[in-house]
């Protein structure tokens, strides 16, 4: 984001982008900040949207961007699940055989 927006030709031209880009993507903190925003998708289209309307190469950055943070997270909360799915199994097989132990004795 920081290589590809605020180095843009349209920021010396087209004032409403030069706006856009340097509140939203002017510094690495700026931009670490706004693609975390963009990822959470909470009101992303006033970022990307009037970067795009003046330079649609933008669009399959943010494209590409939202589909691979998605299935990143998704992943991310797909694992948490199966690991807590596994412990559980292995708790309840302990819980068996303990069951099973004091049935015997």
């Amino acid at each position: 984001g920081i290589e590809l927006i605020p180095q843009n030709d349209l920021m010396l031209e087209d004032p409403v982008f030069r706006e856009v880009a340097l509140k939203w993507f002017g510094s690495m903190t700026d931009t670490f900040l706004t693609l975390i925003h963009v990822m959470t998708l909470d009101g992303a289209a006033e970022i990307y949207r009037p970067l795009i309307l003046q330079h649609m190469p933008l669009a399959i950055y943010f494209a590409v961007y939202v589909l691979m943070v998605s299935i990143a997270l998704m992943n991310l909360v797909t694992a948490v699940i199966v690991d807590n799915a596994i412990k559980q199994a292995d708790e309840d097989r302990e819980a068996q055989k303990a069951w099973e132990m004091s049935k015997r004795a």
